[in-house]
């Protein structure tokens, strides 16, 4: 299992369930996000249900989340740099097929873990000893100032959109620069280490949570899947042609 999709929580013998929940809600909030876009993208719904400034915000919000929580799960890897690895080789795999089905992904959220994941790997004990308020900072700061960089400021050069700063010709179906949310993932991290101590309540490691927890531990599974599956039921339904 990759660390950063349903991977091991353990807390002796038992995962933490009430993480495992919060993946589960994350990402079955994803694919509903992502049949109403291709609903949209299809014509059978108006603009204006998904794109929206509540949606756009839930949807950063929840992505954030996630995120988050991936910076979590990796204080709790044996092994971060091979499943780093093992996320970006899914990542070049789905930028190739959704680039031959002409809605490319060139730096979506599986690009965007792989990085964040090796970025920890190359010095996690200097990571582990940053404090929180500094990750919430920088992610304040970063995200300020790409704002005001992308709507002020006539920024052209290629390939800075890696870095959040895409150029006039970029596009991709799925995005997640480096900047700002590199920092929530980071932050992921340092809560993942304090969860480790037991520093949290108890009630923490005890909540059960079934089902929505059992979607949790198989996101990776329901990423890859979610997108052909929701598809074949819009083919299925009529939906698409």
């Amino acid at each position: 299992m990759l660390c950063c999709f349903g991977s091991m929580f353990k807390r002796h013998d038992n995962r933490i369930d009430i993480i495992d929940a919060l993946r589960g809600v994350s990402i079955l909030l994803m694919v509903v996000y992502h049949f109403g876009y291709d609903m949209v993208m299809y014509g059978r719904w108006p603009d204006w249900i998904l794109f929206n400034p509540a949606i756009n915000t839930l949807q950063s919000v929840f992505a954030g989340v996630f995120i988050l929580l991936c910076g979590f799960s990796c204080r709790y890897s044996r092994n971060n740099p091979r499943r780093g690895i093992l996320l970006l080789t899914l990542a070049a795999i789905i930028s190739v097929a959704t680039y031959l089905a002409d809605t490319p992904i060139y730096f979506g959220i599986l690009h965007f873990l792989g990085v964040s994941v090796l970025i920890y790997s190359a010095a996690p004990k200097f990571f582990s000893r940053v404090p929180p308020y500094i990750w919430i900072s920088l992610l304040i700061l970063s995200a300020a100032a790409l704002y005001q960089i992308n709507s002020s400021l006539s920024v052209d050069i290629p390939g800075l959109w890696i870095l959040g700063i895409p150029d006039s010709g970029f596009y991709t179906a799925d995005y997640f620069p480096i900047f700002p949310w590199l920092f929530v993932f980071l932050f992921g991290t340092w809560f993942g280490g304090f969860t480790k101590e037991k520093r949290m309540p108890e009630w923490f490691y005890k909540t059960k949570v079934p089902v929505i927890s059992a979607v949790g531990r198989h996101t990776l599974l329901i990423y890859l899947l979610h997108q052909p599956v929701l598809y074949l039921i819009l083919y299925l339904t009529g939906c698409v042609k």
